[in-house]
C-alpha cells in the first residue's frame, strides 16, 4: 500500500520506515516494513523491524521504547497495543 490511513490521517510507509531506522542503532537499515492491518474494523499500524546481525544480545524493551517514542514524536501515532517478537 502506498498510503496508510490511521484515524483519518495519511502516512507514507517510507516516512514511517525512515523514522524507525533512525530510532535505534540496532535497527538494520533498509530492513523495516510499515503497513496497516485491519483490526476491529479500524486500520492499525504494523511495523516489522530487523535488527543488525552485530546485535547479539538486544534489549528489546529499549529498542521498542525508542521506536514508539520516535513514531509518536515524528508522526503523532500512538499505539494502544504493542507486540514484540
Amino acid at each position: 500500500k502506498e498510503l496508510i490511513i490511521i484515524r483519518g490521517k495519511n502516512f507514507y510507509p517510507t516516512d514511517l520506515e525512515a523514522t524507525v531506522m533512525q530510532s535505534n542503532n540496532n535497527v538494520r537499515k533498509g530492513c523495516v516494513a510499515a503497513f496497516s492491518e485491519l483490526q476491529q474494523e479500524t486500520e492499525s499500524l504494523t511495523l516489522c523491524v530487523e535488527l543488525k546481525s552485530s546485535c547479539t544480545n538486544p534489549n528489546f524493551e529499549d529498542i521498542v521504547t525508542d521506536i514508539k517514542t520516535a513514531i509518536l514524536k515524528q508522526h503523532s501515532i500512538q499505539r494502544h497495543k504493542w507486540l514484540t517478537f
